[in-house]
């Protein structure tokens, strides 16, 4: 027997056609239906979102689930002052790492007089082990180079290295010029040692791109700890507070 070719597509063009009139002569249902069809996929694609980003897909540190913000005071401009005083070592039997880090905005310099306003921050030892982070080329910081009067040492980040150094593998051991935006008048050497893994941020959201990571060598306040395993979270907190109360200047009222 013979068959006409591509008849099966003829049946599906003709079907088309004709579900396109019927949908044509009730414009107001069809508008309806296409709304309602737009909002339902939009809200199954953010649930997947969601989902995948706080339920599926986990912080790339194996110990992120003892991660936690720390909070001085409810939600405000008010905090106790003095805080940046706590002994983190005291504590050391519920707090594995007091991961603390400061802005450091610098600016760095170049032939001809051009200066490149660029984020810089400064980190307490553990920061880096704490959120699972390793350099992409080089190595992270030693203890000793959180000592006052080490060298000024750096790592750097991707979009840093690709722009002034041109994702040179050999950076490790190069030196560029920058001045601290509190010393404009002091310009310093400052010694790379790594380059800091590919979409690295810290702060609010990804915008918080880094480009300059340093030891922090002087006491600030610490917003994030890492528990050490089997801490019960209720018991943290209360130490936490204790030593917050024992070394705080001032406390706001209730």
């Amino acid at each position: 027997s013979l068959m006409r070719p591509f008849s099966g597509l003829d049946d599906l063009l003709r079907d088309i056609r004709f579900a396109a009139r019927a949908l044509g002569r009730t414009p107001m249902f069809t508008a309806t239906v296409v709304a309602s069809l737009a909002l339902g996929l939009a809200l199954a694609a953010s649930t997947i979102a969601v989902v995948n980003a706080y339920l599926i897909r986990s912080l790339p540190s194996p110990s992120a689930s003892r991660l936690y913000h720390v909070r001085y005071a409810p939600p405000g401009p008010i905090e106790p002052r003095g805080v940046s005083a706590i002994d983190w070592k005291s504590l050391g039997d519920v707090v594995e790492i007091p991961v603390t880090a400061s802005g450091q905005p610098m600016y760095l310099t170049a032939e001809g007089g051009f200066v490149q306003p660029t984020r810089g921050l400064r980190v307490t030892p553990g920061f880096l082990d704490a959120l699972g982070v390793r350099a992409a080329v080089g190595r992270t910081f030693v203890r000793q180079e959180y000592d006052q009067g080490a060298d000024q040492v750096v790592l750097i980040g991707q979009a840093l290295w690709r722009e002034r150094f041109g994702g040179d593998s050999g950076v490790v051991g190069q030196h560029f010029q920058a001045q601290l935006e509190e010393q404009e008048e002091t310009t310093r050497s400052y010694r790379i040692i790594g380059v800091l893994p590919e979409r690295f941020w810290f702060g609010r959201d990804s915008r918080d791109q880094v480009d300059v990571l340093l030891p922090l060598r002087a006491p600030v306040q610490t917003y994030m700890v890492r528990l050490r395993s089997g801490v019960d979270v209720s018991y943290a907190e209360r130490r936490i507070t204790e030593a917050t109360r024992q070394v705080a200047t001032w406390i706001p009222q209730n």
